[in-house]
């Protein structure tokens, strides 16, 4: 349990890691249709779903960007991941509770 712990902990960190990367990028070049970092989010994602799934739901709180755009980031994101995880993504917290009940 501590093992599974310990890697969900680690996927957080990494997939928001690449949400700022990918908020700096933006500011670079754009809008762009695909996210760069969807690649290695996909491959964190098989690691740890749930990992992936609290670091889209809580954006960094060091994030100087307009929250606006953060979401419309995720968005883009949750729309590449499977349709289990964008169903789930999209309920609400109670909703959640009673599903993984």
């Amino acid at each position: 349990m501590a093992d599974a712990l310990h890697q969900q902990e680690m996927v957080v960190k990494k997939a928001r890691q690449l949400l700022r990367i990918e908020m700096d990028t933006l500011r670079l070049r754009g809008n762009d249709p695909l996210p760069a970092v969807l690649p290695d989010l996909l491959r964190i994602f098989v690691q740890s779903p749930v990992g992936v799934m609290k670091a889209l739901e809580h954006p960094p709180n060091n994030a100087s960007d307009d929250t606006s755009a953060i979401a419309s980031l995720i968005d883009r994101l949750v729309a590449e991941l499977p349709a289990e995880f964008q169903d789930f993504h999209n309920q609400s917290p109670k909703e959640r509770a009673i599903d993984l009940a």
